[in-house]
């Protein structure tokens, strides 16, 4: 009777001193922090058709989303600040510009802006950014 009294205690002693290693979470993505414009590209459509298409390198542009609801951009030796809401379904809003939220990672992200003068007649802003 003695070894299954022990052989019990030794088991209950091991399985409730066993402790599982504490889940390590992944930080939530987020845009706010500092970011560097890699490249933009900017596409004008005509009666819904391509016109033309221009690739921009980011020459050194950053966008500081700041906890404040501020971005400081900084391009082209110009320091400027714009008020910015996250809104639903993956958009921010700089200052009435909506744009939307493509492809979030730790250290990317795209924004994307369609940009409609008139039915048809519209040009797309695609912005990629680096951390």
């Amino acid at each position: 009777m003695k070894p299954i009294a022990i052989l019990t205690l030794a088991a209950t002693i091991i399985l409730t001193s066993c402790k599982k290693d504490p889940v390590k979470e992944e930080p939530a993505l987020s845009l706010q922090g500092k970011w560097s414009l890699e490249s933009t590209i900017i596409k004008s459509y005509e009666n819904n058709a391509l016109v033309t298409t221009v690739n921009e390198p980011g020459n050194g542009a950053t966008f500081d989303f700041q906890t404040s609801g501020d971005v400081v951009m900084s391009h082209d030796g110009v320091i400027e600040s714009h008020k910015y809401t996250i809104a639903p379904d993956s958009k921010v809003d700089i200052e009435g510009y909506v744009y939307e939220i493509r492809n979030l990672a730790a250290h990317s992200v795209t924004l994307f802006l369609k940009d409609e003068y008139s039915p048809g007649n519209y040009a797309e802003l695609e912005q990629a950014f680096k951390r």
